[in-house]
């Protein structure tokens, strides 16, 4: 599939298949700006986002929430928040789940197991990672 979108941007037959891009409008019940997998058209120079419309009410709320997930933890990498990270780890349905301790000690380690990706994030000044049993 690589080679084929290669092909179409380089000029060849153009090419659907699904791609992971910026909303612009594509997908109508997701905020403008978030990373949505959509269907795309590839042909020379151009990969154009196909307009999918809306969601049933039940798969929106889902997808909402996974959004504001990934949104909040992005926004808090632009500053190195590990707290604010912490705020949407804790959106994430599935870890809703568990009881605020168990959900702060495997987001500390979690992040103990990344550390050495995480050169710009304020680890020493993390409330949570310090109060965390299992962070090291």
């Amino acid at each position: 599939m690589f080679a084929d979108m290669l092909e179409a941007l380089a000029g060849g037959d153009s090419f659907a298949t699904n791609v992971n891009m910026v909303n612009t409008g594509q997908v109508s019940d997701i905020e403008a700006g978030a990373v949505v997998e959509t269907n795309a058209l590839v042909r020379a120079n151009e990969i154009r986002p196909l307009s999918t419309g809306g969601f049933p009410r039940q798969v929106r709320s889902m997808i909402t929430t996974h959004v504001d997930t990934i949104e909040t933890i992005i926004e808090a990498s632009r500053t190195g928040d590990v707290d604010e990270a912490f705020k949407g780890f804790l959106i994430d349905p599935q870890i809703r789940t568990l009881s605020p301790e168990d959900s702060r000690n495997m987001f500390a380690e979690l992040i103990s197991a990344e550390t050495s990706y995480l050169d710009d994030w304020k680890l020493d000044e993390s409330t949570v990672l310090s109060e965390s049993a299992t962070y090291e």
